[in-house]
């Protein structure tokens, strides 16, 4: 409990203020200030000791001041706390404020709900618990960064020891499969041991894992094509054609003659009655006639199969390249398994031989073909040429029969040697070498205070996010209740503060990284309206223009109120309220005053500012009553100081002081409605007059009412009084204005009293005052002093 004040220097309008002894305050505390004297800086003060706002110190600086802010107060304990060098020594979570400052951050401003607004009441809904629990959660969140920063760094300094299997990074044990490895003594002899047998199973795979030996498949020659085409003739053609040509062609020795003679005739058969050179008559030519009969179709195409037949059967670069290709595949494969197969034997073949064998046979061929274009009208026999050059081909394949005996041979003694090696582990032996490489780098010391390192941090990241999913779940089971609940507490507040409204639902939106309030919908005059939606536009109902001012004050006071209500406990609380009553009528004033009153029980201390002498007043006189709660009360106005009034005090504040105070303003206003002096409307004057009458007739009969007595009660009493009572002599003018003092009585405003005239309220005014004993003459105007 903050006990006292001795000093407020360059905060506000609180300049210098220094008492010789210090400012007193009670478990409750009532603080009167006019608007503008600095009462508001008081809130101030305690909500910047509450969160360290220090902030909000430094802007209510005060203009004329050159001297730093300074604050001391004094807890009841006796320890100071003390603003100084722009902080306080110490803060307390305890101090909770409800002022404008509340009000503008948390619930509207002016007439607007904003984003902020929903934001911040968001924690009001969730509650302190779970904005604490949130940021529990966000610190968790932030150290589980920073070791996942420290476990990747470990990590990849414990990789640079780590051996990949086949050096493959793509395959690799884990660094917590690295740590956990277990020390192995005299581990370099069974690393040589395992490698001894890796080394033994890597031969054995080899031989396990290889393929056939591919035989080679020689081109088969088209010997019976060639001959067949040898023995071919032109029987057509007749014996003196084909002399007489063969003779001319004979003649000029030359191969390309013929050819000549061919392409002749063929173009004299399209110009068939004279010569295309010289244009002389050659139909009756007998030379022509052997040459046409000699070069017919047939003859062409002879010709033509004689000079495609290498192109037809004598090509073989696919056997060839075929051939080339397990030639090579073979002799790569004998170096392969030869070390393990000793008695592996190949036959030797000169594959270059091979090959030029064919191009002898080929060329064999070449020359009968050229036989064959001299004499094509008749059969031509092989020369020795040719039948030598098949011989030659014929050696060539049966070496490759001999080669391809002995590559079956060596096949069948690699698929037994196979058999016998059965099947081998190879994998399981290098990875078996593998972990003991690594576990000889894990023993290594300066390894092993990385891993020690890694094993901790890891452990501690563990618990972390096992502690981050606690809170989140946690967080989650109150933010689902903490919505329903804070509508029933809203409303709960409502009705004791006498709204006609109440919070018909609160609807949020949550995802991952927030919760957001999306809207807040009152139920008024049994319908459902919500005051967030259209408050730019005046033509829809909205916070703007379906609540008053006074119904959004009450409002924002519930939602603080239900705060207070959804906190464990009020034990330690101090509880601060700046003006709670704003823009409120008498009912709910009284409610308001109620409502807080019940918190004086449970909470550490309370404290009330306000300019509202009468709600100060009232909440002294109504609700202080026993001996213990007077003594443990204090009251205190914020006011000029003394040969200083720019700059302010704060004073003790004696309950009849402020009670005296508040009937010479009423009762000035009553005197100048009655000679108009000021315009003051029947239903405020009505106000004061009930106000003038209850302090009148509780300062007349203190032993028969207490204070605060309402003045419906008055006014029954009276009514039923007897001659021997001493209100008696109040009944006759009582009945006299029944009617008037019954609306006077009602605890709400006074609609029906603007069916008086002026001058009938004028004559009221007189007879009340006239009643307590300050009797307005119609001829003179006397001080309202």
């Amino acid at each position: 409990m903050i006990s006292k004040i001795y000093h407020i220097q360059s905060v506000g309008k609180f300049a210098e203020f220094t008492t010789k002894e210090p400012i007193e305050l009670g478990k409750l505390t009532l603080i009167f200030g006019d608007n503008g004297s600095g009462k508001s800086t008081l809130a101030d003060i305690f909500r910047s000791l509450s969160v360290d706002e220090s902030q909000r110190l430094f802007g209510r600086r005060t203009l004329v001041s050159k001297r730093p802010q300074a604050i001391h107060l004094e807890l009841e304990d006796g320890t100071p706390v003390e603003f100084k060098h722009d902080s306080w020594t110490r803060t307390f979570e305890e101090i909770l404020v409800f002022d404008e400052v509340f009000v503008n951050e948390n619930i509207y401003a002016g007439n607007v709900v904003s984003t902020d607004h929903t934001r911040n009441m968001v924690d009001i809904i969730i509650g302190k618990v779970a904005v604490k629990q949130q940021e529990t959660a966000d610190s968790i969140s932030a150290r589980i960064e920073t070791l996942k920063v420290q476990v990747g760094e470990l990590d990849r300094a414990i990789t640079e020891y780590i051996h990949y299997f086949r050096d493959d990074p793509s395959d690799k044990p884990t660094t917590l499969q690295f740590v956990k490895l277990d020390c192995i003594p005299e581990i370099d002899s069974q690393i040589q041991d395992q490698e001894s047998t890796v080394r033994q199973l890597r031969d054995d795979d080899r031989i396990f894992r290889v393929g056939e030996f591919q035989s080679l498949t020689l081109p088969e020659l088209p010997t019976s094509q060639l001959e067949n085409l040898l023995q071919e003739s032109l029987t057509s053609i007749g014996d003196e054609a084909e002399k007489h040509v063969t003779r001319y062609i004979d003649k000029y020795e030359n191969n390309e003659f013929g050819d000549w003679l061919a392409l002749g005739t063929k173009i004299s058969n399209e110009h068939p009655e004279t010569c295309p050179y010289c244009k002389q008559p050659i139909s009756n030519v007998d030379i022509i006639k052997h040459y046409r009969s000699y070069f017919d179709d047939r003859f062409q195409r002879l010709r033509e199969r004689i000079e495609s037949f290498s192109d037809d059967y004598l090509d073989f670069s696919k056997q060839i390249n075929a051939c080339n290709q397990n030639w090579g595949q073979n002799n790569e494969l004998v170096k392969t398994v030869s070390a393990q197969i000793p008695e592996l034997t190949i036959e030797a073949i000169d594959i270059n031989e091979v090959w030029a064998s064919l191009e002898a046979a080929k060329r064999g061929f070449q020359c009968v073909l050229n036989v064959k274009r001299q004499s094509l009208g008749i059969p031509v026999p092989p020369d020795a040429g040719y039948n030598s050059a098949l011989k030659q081909w014929e050696c060539a394949r049966e070496t490759a029969e001999k080669y391809n005996d002995s590559l079956n041979d060596a096949n069948d003694r690699i698929a037994r040697k196979q058999e016998t090696l059965g099947a081998l582990d190879l994998d399981g032996a290098e990875r078996t070498l593998q972990e003991l490489r690594n576990t000889k780098s894990r023993q290594m010391s300066h390894v092993a205070c990385l891993c020690d390192d890694y094993v901790q941090v890891s452990e501690e990241l563990s618990k972390c996010e096992a502690d981050l999913t606690t809170v989140r779940r946690e967080i989650d089971a109150a933010i689902d209740q903490s919505f329903p609940d804070t509508v029933k507490r809203v409303n709960k507040q409502l009705v004791a503060l006498g709204a006609e409204f109440k919070i018909a639902s609160l609807n949020h939106r949550r995802d991952r990284k927030s919760i957001r309030l999306e809207a807040i919908d009152v139920e008024l005059q049994k319908q459902d309206v919500s005051v967030m939606n259209g408050q730019n536009d005046v033509s829809k109902p909205s916070f703007k223009n379906l609540l008053s001012e006074g119904d959004r004050r009450t409002l924002a006071l519930a939602f603080f109120l239900a705060q207070l209500e959804a906190l464990p406990s009020l034990k330690g609380k101090i509880i601060v309220f700046d003006d709670p009553v704003t823009s409120m009528d008498d009912n709910r004033r009284m409610l308001t005053t109620e409502s807080i009153d019940k918190l004086r029980v449970d909470a550490k201390q309370v404290i009330v500012l306000s300019h509202r002498r009468r709600f100060l007043y009232t909440f002294f006189t109504q609700f202080v009553r026993s001996k213990i709660d007077k003594a443990s009360t204090k009251l205190l106005k914020v006011c000029s100081q003394s040969g200083n009034p720019e700059h302010s005090s704060i004073q003790s504040w004696g309950v009849d002081d402020a009670a005296n105070s508040e009937v010479r303003r009423r009762y000035s206003i009553v005197y100048d409605f009655v000679f108009a002096r000021a315009d003051h409307s029947p239903i405020d004057v009505a106000g004061h007059l009930r106000f003038l009458l209850e302090n009148y007739f509780e300062s007349l009969y203190p032993d028969v009412f207490l204070p605060g007595t309402s003045l419906g009660a008055w006014i029954n009493r009276i009514q039923n009084s007897t001659e021997n009572d001493p209100m008696y002599v109040l009944r006759e003018s009582v009945e006299q204005d029944v009617k008037y003092f019954n609306i006077l009585s009602r605890t709400t405003n006074h609609p029906t009293f603007s069916e008086f005239q002026p001058n009938d309220v004028r004559a009221y005014c007189r007879r009340v005052s006239k009643m307590i004993g300050r009797e307005i003459s119609s001829s003179s105007q006397q001080s309202t002093g």
